[in-house]
């Protein structure tokens, strides 16, 4: 979620203010997989939980995605 303000937002001041692109399309590619590569590689040896099956689900007004979690990851991490 947070990786993508900073690739959207060279394409969004060309469209707005009409400032010439500084990286094109295959260089934003690039950088994209470049920096995807090393977390998902983590997460493919991250431990299993043990406990996972047997905890309470959620409840129904609990959400994965809150407001706060979003002020987080756009609002603080997404400028990082």
């Amino acid at each position: 979620m947070t990786s993508q303000i900073g690739q959207m937002l060279p394409f969004i001041a060309f469209i707005i203010i009409q400032i010439p692109c500084p990286v094109t399309t295959v260089g934003v590619l690039c950088i994209s997989i470049g920096t995807d590569l090393i977390p998902a590689i983590s997460l493919a040896y991250e431990l299993g939980e043990l406990d996972l099956m047997t905890r309470k689900p959620r409840g129904k007004e609990d959400h994965m995605v809150t407001m706060t979690l979003m002020a987080q990851a756009y609002g603080y991490m997404g400028w990082i």
